[in-house]
């Protein structure tokens, strides 16, 4: 009877006269062996055979430690079961006895599940849900059985680590914001910060930056930092928001998912105002000046052939053949020949400007005149000699200047000519040095290169003649040049 009444200490869920009855006709049973103990409710397989007085039916004696050291049960004081388990016991007088024997022994562990955390969790940023909605990404864990969460795999419960199913949140891999279609346990590929891979599965490494409203990851999982690809100019590997400030910040988050991974570069100008506007001090222009026209940064984004690359925007909207040409740094839509000149200036007083047009455009008394009459024309913008740094165009007269033996010689520091078999350094040559810089004062009217006749000192006939009685298949009768390919050709034309 006494092991009867022990018993019945584990049965105290029963009214008084229930457990009385109990104890009675289950120490009657064991008295005249009628039972053994291991018909008794619930007794584990195995543990009865060891049970050798009353106290060892007791908790913590012979079905189970308190707390128990198995399943991964937290260490706990010996009278805290009631705050887990307050559906099966109860602490009564510093003592745990069962409260509800229908769920002792059952083979499930009844738990309350926010003994140790909410339910929903409110810590690492879990996501909120319904108290049952755990089994959605845990049914690994736990399981719903009669409308409550129990535990169905202690071996995952409390092992330190966050059993989940990815899947009860986002696709594996996610389908939404042009995730990548990439394999299945490949997270850790670019979100190493947050995730790792551990024995074939993903497993959450840092939960304070799971679910933390951001895409953590790592760019390099997919592309370089910079991008070596693409034409990608060489760049800070942090500076990312400067040109993709609409799909980064400078925290290399990204803002705006709809923009990554679009098939395209989207990118915010990283010119500043008046980029376009040739008034500006900001004019792209006086950027490239300022560069020593080097456009290869141009090129970076741009393309090489500086139809839009990665940015979209061609160049050659406004350039149509190529930015490159003549015409970009000097020159105008007419010809290559200032106005303007590389510093976009149009007034004649600049030696840079001078009179060039006056030499590349026919005039009255010659032909027009070639830029290699009197320059090194580079074959192209990058060429050897041509952006040498000392922003000097620099002379090499042609033919045209040196026919008839002339030599001619530019003074840079009076930005004068002379010598130069154009003007007057010929044959019949009479005239003293040109000014560059002194447009439209009739240096190359008639008479100021030679006389009309030229004097008889220069081998010329002495004569009143008109010039086209002799010349006339270059100039007419009222002295006006008929003929602009055969005047100052370096010979005599009759």
């Amino acid at each position: 009877m006494r092991r009867a009444a022990q018993h019945t200490q584990m049965d105290s869920g029963r009214p008084a006269w229930a457990r009385s009855v109990v104890a009675t006709l289950a120490g009657l049973g064991l008295a005249f062996g009628l039972i053994s103990c291991s018909d008794l409710k619930d007794h584990p397989a195995g543990t009865v055979s060891a049970i050798s007085s009353p106290e060892q039916y007791a908790c913590g004696k012979s079905c189970h430690a308190l707390p128990p050291t198995t399943g991964n049960h937290p260490a706990v004081s010996d009278t805290s079961c009631a705050q887990c388990h307050g559906q099966v016991v109860s602490l009564e007088n510093g003592t745990v006895v069962i409260s509800h024997p229908a769920l002792h022994g059952n083979g499930v562990k009844e738990v309350s599940c926010t003994g140790c955390h909410g339910m929903p969790p409110t810590a690492d940023n879990h996501p909120a849900g319904s108290a049952t909605g755990c089994v959605g990404c845990h049914g690994e864990v736990v399981s719903l059985v009669n409308g409550s969460i129990v535990v169905t795999n202690a071996a995952l419960h409390r092992d330190g680590k966050s059993e989940y199913s990815c899947t009860g949140c986002h696709g594996m891999p996610p389908t939404a914001n042009n995730h990548p279609v990439v394999g299945a346990t490949s997270c850790a590929g670019c979100h190493d910060q947050v995730v790792s891979l551990v024995d074939g599965s993903i497993a959450i490494r840092n939960s304070s930056l799971h679910r933390d409203g951001k895409s953590e990851y790592s760019c390099t999982g997919c592309h370089g930092m910079p991008p070596t690809s693409g034409g990608h100019p060489a760049v800070a590997a942090n500076s990312c928001a400067s040109c993709h400030g609409q799909v980064v910040n400078s925290e290399l988050q990204i803002i705006d998912a709809t923009l990554h991974r679009n098939g395209r570069a989207d990118v915010t100008s990283m010119h500043p105002e008046g980029w376009l506007n040739p008034s500006a001090a900001t004019f792209h222009g006086a950027a490239i000046a300022a560069a020593a026209w080097d456009m290869s940064s141009c090129r970076s984004c741009h393309g090489s052939d500086y139809a839009g690359g990665q940015t979209g925007t061609s160049c050659l909207t406004c350039h149509p053949a190529t930015p490159e040409g003549c015409t970009t740094c000097h020159g105008s839509s007419d010809n290559a020949a200032p106005p303007k000149d590389t510093r976009r200036r149009t007034d004649t007083a600049y030696p840079s400007v001078g009179a060039h047009q006056a030499h590349v455009q026919e005039g009255s008394v010659g032909r027009a005149l070639a830029c290699s009459e009197c320059h090194q024309v580079p074959g192209s913008v990058a060429a050897p000699g041509h952006l040498d740094g000392d922003g000097q165009a620099e002379l090499n007269f042609g033919t045209a200047a040196r026919a008839g033996g002339a030599n001619p010689v530019y003074d840079p520091a009076t930005a004068t000519c002379s010598g130069s078999y154009c003007h007057s350094g010929g044959r019949f040559g009479q005239g003293g040095p040109v000014v560059w810089t002194a447009v439209g004062v009739g240096a190359g009217a008639c008479g100021t290169c030679h006389g009309i006749p030229p004097a008889p000192s220069t081998g010329h006939m002495a004569t009143n003649l008109s010039c086209s009685i002799c010349h006339g298949s270059v100039v007419d009768a009222r002295l006006q040049i008929i003929n602009r390919d055969l005047h100052m050709n370096g010979q005599v034309d009759f």
